[in-house]
C-alpha cells in the first residue's frame, strides 16, 4: 500500500476508536475536563501512532545467504513499459486527495481571513476587541471579540465564559482537530470528532461560569438569546454554539461518579487490535549456514517440454551459453555440477510464468512440543529443498494477469515422522500467491526429522518464497 494511504488508514482507525468510546460511554458524563483529556489523547494518537511500527518477530531455523532464483522465460514480443492498472488507480487517488486537500485548506484560510483582518485593525490593543463586524461574541486564540451592542450585564457574563476558553487554551483543541479534519476530509467521523471537541470546550466554559456567577438565570437567558440567528465561524469558539438545551442540561446535571471515567479504558483493546492488525513481520535468524556460491538456473520451455508433479531425477542436458534444460522432466541443473545438500534456504525467487495452480492442502495437528532450534536440524531427504521448490512452484495465471508479485513468508512444522504439517503464511502478499506457496509446501515429500538429545522431535521451520514477474 502507498505510504500516504497506509498512514491515513491507520490515522482514521485510531480516531474512530476514541470517538466510539467517547460517544457511547463518556459523552453523557459531566467530567468534562477528563473528557477533554481523552479527546485530545485521541487526536494525538491519530497523528503519532500511525508512524510507529510494531513488529511481529518470526524466528528462522537457518538460512543460506544467497538466494537462488528460478527463471522461466517464454518467447514473446517485449512491449513498451507501461504503468499497471493498480499504479494508475493509485496515482489518480493521490491526485484527487491533493486537490481536495488544497480545497479545504483554501476554505479554512477564507474563514480565517476576516478574523485576522480584525486583529490587525486593533493591533497593539488589549486582548479584548470591541467590534461591529461580528454580531456574536467569540474567542480566537488569546483574543475575545465582543459586539458593541451588548449591555454591561451581558458583557460581564460573556467575558467570564470567554476568559475560560482563553485561559485554558481551548483554541488549541479546536485548531488541532481542525487540522485532523482537513487531513481526513473524507472521514465523517473526523468532523463529528471536531464537533464533540468543540461541544466539550463549551461545556467546560459553561460549567465554570455557571458555578462562579450569581446571575444564573440571566446567564441561561443569555445562552438562549444567542443560540439562534447568528452565523458562526467554524474556526472560532462561539458563545452562541448550538445544542443550547444540552448545554443547559449539563450545567444543571448532577456530577458523575469519578469511577465512570474508567469506561475510557475500553479504548485499550481497540488500540491493541489496531496495533496487532498492522504489525509487520520481522525475521530473526537463529543459525546461519555457510555461504555457498550458486549459479542461476534458466529453464527455457520448448514445444515438447513437459512439467509434472512427479519428482523425476534425470540429468540435465548441456545447452547454449552455459545454461541447462531438461526434456520431459521437472529438474534442471548445470552440467557437471553435483547436487548440493543445503536443506535450509533463505529465499526462493520465482520469476516468470507457470502452469495453473492446484490445491491439495492437508492439515494435521499433533500435541507434542514444537522446537524452533534443535541439535540435529531436520533435513530435506530428496536433495536440496530449493531444487524441489523451483521445479514445482507454478506462478498463478490470475496473479500474472494482475501483475501481483512479492515475497510470501511461510511457516510449517516438520513432524517426527518427517511429514509436513501446520503450513501457515506469516507474511501475506495476495491470496493467490499465498495459496500456491502453501500448496507446494504441502506437496513436499517427507523430511529427515530433527533430533534433540537423541530423540526425534517436531521442529518449526520458516521459509520465504519470492514471486517476481519478468
Amino acid at each position: 500500500m502507498n505510504p500516504l494511504f497506509d498512514y491515513l488508514l491507520k490515522s482514521v482507525l485510531w480516531l474512530c476508536s476514541f470517538y466510539v468510546v467517547y460517544h457511547f460511554l463518556l459523552r453523557k458524563e459531566t467530567f468534562c475536563k477528563f473528557n477533554r483529556f481523552f479527546l485530545l489523547t485521541g487526536v494525538f494518537a491519530s497523528i503519532i501512532m500511525p508512524l510507529i511500527v510494531v513488529y511481529h518477530t518470526v524466528y528462522t531455523i537457518a538460512s543460506v545467504e544467497d538466494s537462488v532464483p528460478v527463471i522461466a522465460t517464454i518467447p514473446t514480443i517485449q512491449a513498451e513499459p507501461t504503468m499497471s492498472f493498480r499504479e494508475i488507480i493509485q496515482n489518480t487517488a493521490i491526485l484527487l486527495y491533493g486537490i481536495c486537500l488544497a480545497f479545504f485548506i483554501i476554505r479554512t484560510t477564507i474563514n480565517l481571513a476576516p478574523i485576522l483582518k480584525e486583529i490587525r485593525k486593533h493591533r497593539g490593543s488589549d486582548v479584548l476587541i470591541h467590534t461591529q463586524t461580528f454580531h456574536s461574541p467569540f474567542s480566537f486564540g488569546k483574543y475575545i471579540f465582543i459586539p458593541e451592542s451588548l449591555s454591561n450585564q451581558e458583557r460581564e457574563l460573556i467575558l467570564a465564559h470567554e476568559y475560560t476558553h482563553t485561559n485554558e487554551l481551548h483554541y488549541l483543541d479546536l485548531w488541532l482537530t481542525k487540522a485532523v479534519c482537513i487531513l481526513q476530509f473524507f472521514n465523517p467521523i473526523a468532523w463529528l470528532y471536531a464537533k464533540a471537541v468543540q461541544e466539550n470546550c463549551e461545556f467546560i466554559a459553561d460549567h465554570q461560569t455557571f458555578r462562579n456567577t450569581t446571575l444564573k438565570d440571566e446567564y441561561l437567558q443569555l445562552l438562549i438569546k444567542y443560540s439562534v440567528g447568528h452565523h458562526l465561524n467554524p474556526i472560532a469558539l462561539h458563545f452562541s454554539f448550538p445544542l443550547i438545551f444540552k448545554r443547559i442540561k449539563i450545567m444543571k446535571q448532577k456530577q458523575s461518579n469519578k469511577l465512570a471515567s474508567l469506561k475510557s479504558l475500553m479504548v485499550v483493546p481497540l488500540a491493541c487490535l489496531i496495533m496487532v492488525g498492522f504489525a509487520q513481520t520481522k525475521i530473526v535468524e537463529t543459525q546461519t549456514v555457510t555461504k555457498q556460491k550458486k549459479e542461476n538456473l534458466v529453464a527455457t520451455p520448448k514445444a515438447k517440454t513437459q512439467q509434472t508433479d512427479t519428482q523425476s531425477k534425470s540429468p540435465a542436458q548441456q545447452a547454449d551459453q552455459g545454461k541447462a534444460s531438461a526434456q520431459n522432466t521437472n529438474e534442471a541443473q548445470p552440467a557437471g555440477q553435483d547436487k548440493q545438500n543445503a536443506n535450509n534456504v533463505d529465499e526462493v525467487v520465482v520469476v516468470g510464468y507457470g502452469a495453473p495452480q492446484t490445491n491439495d492442502q492437508q492439515t494435521s495437528k499433533r500435541p507434542a512440543e514444537v522446537f524452533t532450534v534443535v541439535e540435529d536440524m531436520p533435513k530435506f531427504a530428496d536433495g536440496p529443498v530449493q531444487e524441489f521448490l523451483r521445479k514445482n512452484i507454478r506462478y498463478p495465471v490470475e496473479a500474472q494477469k494482475k501483475g501481483i508479485q512479492g515475497r510470501v513468508i511461510c511457516q510449517f512444522i516438520v513432524e517426527t515422522d518427517g511429514s509436513i504439517s501446520s503450513v501457515q503464511v506469516v507474511r501475506s502478499i495476495d491470496p493467490l500467491l499465498d495459496a500456491e506457496a502453501c500448496r507446494v509446501l504441502y506437496s513436499m515429500p517427507k523430511w529427515i526429522p530433527g533430533k534433540q538429545r537423541g530423540q526425534v522431535v517436531r521442529v518449526k521451520y520458516t521459509l520465504p518464497i519470492s514471486f517476481a514477474l519478468k
